[in-house]
């Protein structure tokens, strides 16, 4: 699949499947938020593509995507965002999520 296949919501739905196994704990009300505010078809698709890669390729897809989507009127902060609304999901932003999400701000600055 070429990267022009993907829309700005399928790079965020990757990037929550991504930040949502941050703490190895894949939970029922992440993925209800993702498919609820990225929908089921995006989160069908990333879910299999996540799943195709080995963990030393999420990072460089992310990256290899980021060029399309970071004209996006703020995208930087949409993103920052986006992982804050899925690491609260939970009712907690653990020690680790808090990390992550220092880690993928910086990967994708």
């Amino acid at each position: 699949m070429s990267n022009t296949e993907y829309t700005f919501n399928d790079f965020l739905t990757y990037l929550l499947i991504l930040a949502a196994n941050a703490d190895d704990e894949y939970k029922a009300n992440e993925i209800e938020h993702i498919v609820h505010f990225y929908g089921d078809e995006s989160f069908m698709k990333m879910s299999d593509v996540y799943e195709a890669h080995s963990s030393d390729q999420h990072i460089p897809f992310l990256k290899d995507l980021k060029p399309q989507f970071a004209k996006e009127q703020d995208f930087h902060k949409r993103v920052k965002d986006a992982l804050i609304d899925v690491f609260h999901s939970d009712g907690e932003f653990s020690d680790i999520e808090q990390v992550c999400l220092k880690f993928l701000e910086g990967e994708l600055r």
